[in-house]
């Protein structure tokens, strides 16, 4: 018979990511396999919104974790450039 501490360790609940990381992973896994090199510019935010089928504010929280990471530069009217790689 299980105990009930087995059982609940067993199906505690996931821990949960939230989207904006996911995007961040993702775009950010883009950069590091070499789709995107150090001065690329990255597409627009609504091109990566409907690319990845989400909002164009999860994309852009996901732009501000990587910004704050120092891999990319958001230059507001000009876009978001590659500023390091790896």
């Amino acid at each position: 018979m299980i105990d009930s501490d087995a059982m609940n360790d067993a199906f505690a609940p996931l821990p949960r990511e939230r989207l904006s990381d996911h995007l961040a992973s993702r775009i950010g896994g883009s950069i590091e396999r070499g789709q995107y090199r150090l001065g690329d510019r990255l597409p627009s935010i609504d091109a990566m919104a409907r690319a990845f089928g989400v909002a164009p504010a999860s994309v852009r929280v996901a732009l501000t974790k990587l910004e704050m990471l120092q891999v990319v530069e958001v230059r507001h009217g000009l876009g978001v450039f590659v500023v390091k790689v790896g």
